[in-house]
C-alpha cells in the first residue's frame, strides 16, 4: 500500500487491470479441470481446504445460498460450458464437481447432453406466480384465522416481497398473523422509508403497542428498522424476531455487489441484479442474458425484456406482477446495501438461523452481528434447513415452538410514551 501511495501521488500515474483470457480454456483441460472446478466451487463458498469437506455433502448443507448459487450457475455456464438449474446446483456434492470435470475433461459432450441442457426443473409455473405480488393489492395481508386476544404478529417479506414464504409457519402458530408484502405503493428509496411506511400499515391495524415484529432475510432488516422508529416514537416492542437476517446479514449479501452498485454503474448492476431475478423462472444461460440485457437503454427496457424472456416459457404469467417484481427486485438491493442502522435497538432479539450457513454469514458470527446494535439479550436458535428451506418441514416446527415458548413469557423493551 505504501509503494501503490507514491506511484499514485506522480505526476500522470497509469493503472492497467486485465483478464486472463486463457482461463476457461485451461480450466477445461484434462486434469486440471479436476481441480480448477472444484476449486472454483470451494472458493465461492468461502473454503480454502477442499479436502476438509465432506465429498459426499451436497453444496446446500455446506453453506450454498441462493446468492452463491447464481455464482455457481454463472461460473459453470462461463467457464465450463455446463447449464444446471439451481435445484440441480443445490445437490451438487464435491464427488459429483469431481465426475463432471472428468467428463469435460475426456470428450466434449454434444449441445444435447445433460450437462449442457436448459434445464426444465427451475421452479413451476404455479410456484413462480406464488412469488410474484399484485403491485396493486393490499400491503398488509392477514396470514391466518386464528380468534385470539393476544396481540398479533407482523411478518416483513423477503426480498422477493412476497408473504408465501410464511403460510406454512403461521398456520402452524397460535396467534393471529399478518404479512407485510412490498406493493406499487411501497417506497423503495431506502430501508428508512420501507419501514416507516409498514410502521403506518402496521398501527392500522394495531394502534398501539406493544408490537411484536418479525422478518425473514431481507426482511430483517426492514423489520429492525421498524422497531427501532417504534422506540424512537415511543411505541413498546415485546418481540423482535429475526429469521436468518440481520442489517449486516444483508450487507454481507450484497457485498459481492457493492462496487456495482455504485453511481456511475447503474447499467451493470441493474443488469447484474436482473440475470439474478430472471434465473429463478428460466434456464437462459448467462452469457445469453448479459448480451441481452446490457446493451439496453435503461432499468425500463431491461425489465421489458425480462419478461419478454420469462413469458416466452411461461405463457399463463402475470405480465404487469412480473413487470413489478423484476423493477423492484434492484431497488430493494441497493437500499439494503445502503442501509445502516442510526441508533441501537433497546431491548432483546430472537434471531433464528438456518443450520446450514455459508461461511460468509459464519465471518459475522454466531448473532450476525447484532449486539453491535442491540443493548438488550440477542437469543440464537439454529434451526435444520438451508435460507431457503428452513421455513418448512422440520425446521417449521421447530420455529413454531421456539416462537410458542418466547411468546409465553411476556416481555416489553420499550415503555409507551
Amino acid at each position: 500500500m505504501e509503494v501503490l501511495d507514491r506511484f499514485l501521488n506522480q505526476q500522470r500515474p497509469v493503472m492497467s487491470s486485465f483478464v486472463l483470457a486463457e482461463r476457461a480454456a485451461a480450466a477445461k483441460t484434462e486434469g486440471a479441470g479436476q481441480r480448477d472446478l472444484v476449486e472454483a466451487v470451494a472458493h465461492i463458498l468461502g473454503v480454502r481446504d477442499v479436502s476438509s469437506l465432506n465429498a459426499d455433502a451436497s453444496l446446500a448443507d455446506l453453506g450454498l445460498d441462493s446468492l452463491m448459487g447464481v455464482e455457481v450457475r454463472q461460473t459453470l455456464e462461463r467457464d465450463y460450458d455446463i447449464v444446471m438449474a439451481m435445484r440441480e446446483i443445490r445437490q451438487l456434492t464435491i464427488n459429483k464437481l469431481r465426475d463432471l470435470s472428468s467428463q469435460q475433461g475426456r470428450t466434449e459432450e454434444p449441445r444435447s447432453s445433460p450437462l449442457k441442457r436448459a434445464s426444465a426443473e427451475v421452479l413451476s409455473e404455479s410456484d413462480l406466480s406464488l412469488l410474484l405480488v399484485n403491485p396493486d393489492g393490499p400491503t398488509i395481508t392477514r396470514l391466518n384465522e386464528v380468534q385470539s386476544a393476544e396481540r398479533p404478529l407482523f411478518l416483513v417479506h423477503p426480498i422477493e416481497g412476497s408473504i408465501t414464504a410464511f403460510r406454512t409457519l403461521t398456520a402452524k402458530l397460535s396467534v393471529p398473523c399478518y404479512g407485510l408484502q412490498c406493493t406499487k405503493v411501497a417506497p423503495l428509496d431506502s430501508i428508512q422509508s420501507l419501514a416507516s411506511y409498514y410502521v403506518d400499515c402496521v398501527r392500522q391495524v394495531q394502534p398501539e403497542g406493544p408490537y411484536r415484529i418479525a422478518g425473514y432475510s431481507f426482511g430483517a432488516c426492514v423489520a429492525f428498522e421498524m422497531c427501532s422508529q417504534l422506540q424512537a416514537a415511543q411505541k413498546a416492542v415485546e418481540y423482535l424476531f429475526l429469521f436468518d437476517g440481520s442489517h449486516s446479514y444483508v450487507a454481507a449479501y450484497t457485498q459481492s455487489h457493492r462496487a456495482k452498485l455504485t453511481p456511475g454503474n447503474e447499467s451493470e448492476a441493474e443488469t447484474r441484479a436482473l440475470c439474478a431475478f430472471i434465473q429463478q423462472f428460466t434456464g437462459t444461460e448467462y452469457k445469453e442474458l448479459l448480451d441481452i440485457l446490457l446493451p439496453l437503454s435503461d432499468l425500463e427496457a431491461r425489465v421489458n425484456a425480462v419478461v419478454d424472456l420469462i413469458t416466452a416459457s411461461h405463457k399463463n404469467m402475470n405480465r404487469e406482477n412480473l413487470h413489478f417484481a423484476a423493477s423492484t427486485f434492484y431497488h430493494k438491493l441497493k437500499a439494503a446495501d445502503r442501509y445502516v442502522p442510526a441508533a441501537k435497538y433497546h431491548g432483546n432479539v430472537t434471531l433464528l438461523r438456518a443450520k446450514a450457513s455459508s461461511d460468509y454469514r459464519e465471518g459475522l458470527g454466531a448473532d450476525y452481528r447484532l449486539h453491535e446494535v442491540c443493548d438488550g439479550k440477542v437469543s440464537v436458535h439454529v434451526i435444520e434447513g438451508d435460507h431457503r428451506t428452513f421455513l418448512e418441514g422440520e425446521g417449521v416446527e421447530s420455529i413454531t415452538g421456539i416462537i410458542h415458548s418466547s411468546l409465553a413469557e411476556p416481555r416489553v423493551s420499550a415503555r409507551e410514551g
